[in-house]
């Protein structure tokens, strides 16, 4: 494993296609569909995108942060199963890639990343760090925000059901060397962002490049799952235990205070385990390394 020396670390633990209609933005291949009303509407009255006008506000949105050059993807309302845990998602927006240096130059300046390329993701950012990004993007970019949405890290729910991409098992797609520059195939470091195929609803780098800010606080050790290993790869007792012991929930955002913030999806230096769509990281909030960085998400207001 490979840090920053100068900096702490913490630790870490623990196909459907895009519903016709929905946008679909690829990095580098751009496909642009029309937002279909119906296929954003569903039967439960989750998803706020309720009006054609709040589907073309949404639209809009994100033709503007595409001018800012993060392309990012809209997602239709839905849900996956995490162990005994369905959890339901509402529909929100996130990057196709993640954040790479040359964006976060523009928003924020300097670039602090060990591995230098404009074309390479930002690492070595804090999660105060990453959510000051998504929050100039809110308050002094210009972007003409849909009632209701802010740009935001994802939550740990919607980052997983991206990752996902409707499916159930490890990865959003069918090889993990097809999609992620992890310990196999990496040569230590990072790559540039959108290299490697991207999973079923058209995200790169879900697995492995950089691991990737969740908004959410870490759950804490419930009771019932305290004797549990923390190298457990699939973390699911944990994880229910977390999202209200295992019943069905829906937009989960965490626990309310903690002393870690979540990070997924691996990075250059795991194994092919600590690369899946169910394994999970915690880092201080304050902390920087060479393997970490975020993508942005635009999301309903917590």
């Amino acid at each position: 494993m490979k840090l920053s020396d100068s900096k702490s670390y913490f630790g870490k633990h623990i196909s459907f296609l895009l519903q016709i209609g929905a946008v679909l933005v690829l990095c580098g291949c751009t496909h642009v569909g029309t937002i279909s009303h119906d296929n954003l509407r569903k039967t439960n009255d989750r998803n706020v995108l309720n009006t054609a006008q709040e589907v073309q506000t949404m639209q809009k949105c994100l033709d503007e942060i595409k001018a800012w050059g993060v392309e990012m993807v809209l997602l239709p309302a839905g849900n996956f199963q995490r162990g005994k845990c369905t959890v339901s998602v509402s529909s929100f927006a996130i990057g196709v890639t993640e954040v790479t240096q040359a964006q976060w130059k523009k928003v924020m300046g300097s670039n602090p990343s060990a591995f230098q390329g404009d074309d390479l993701p930002v690492e070595n950012v804090t999660w105060e760090e990453a959510m000051a990004f998504c929050e100039y993007l809110n308050e002094k970019a210009g972007i003409d925000l849909p009632e209701g949405y802010h740009f935001s890290l994802p939550t740990e729910a919607q980052w997983e059901y991206a990752c996902h991409a409707g499916r159930s098992g490890a990865f959003g797609g069918d090889s993990l060397p097809a999609m992620a520059w992890y310990q196999n195939n990496s040569g230590d470091t990072t790559h540039p962002v959108g290299t490697k195929m991207p999973n079923d609803w058209g995200l790169y780098d879900m697995h492995g490049n950089v691991n990737e800010w969740c908004y959410d606080w870490y759950a804490p050790l419930y009771p019932e799952v305290k004797e549990m290993s923390m190298e457990r790869s699939d973390n699911a007792a944990m994880y229910e235990a977390s999202y209200s012991g295992g019943k069905a929930i829906t937009d989960p955002t965490g626990p309310a205070e903690g002393i870690w913030r979540v990070n997924r999806g691996g990075c250059w230096y795991d194994q092919h385990f600590e690369c899946t769509a169910t394994y999970r990281y915690f880092f201080s909030p304050n902390c920087h390394h060479d393997a970490l960085g975020f993508r942005v998400a635009l999301v309903p207001i917590k």
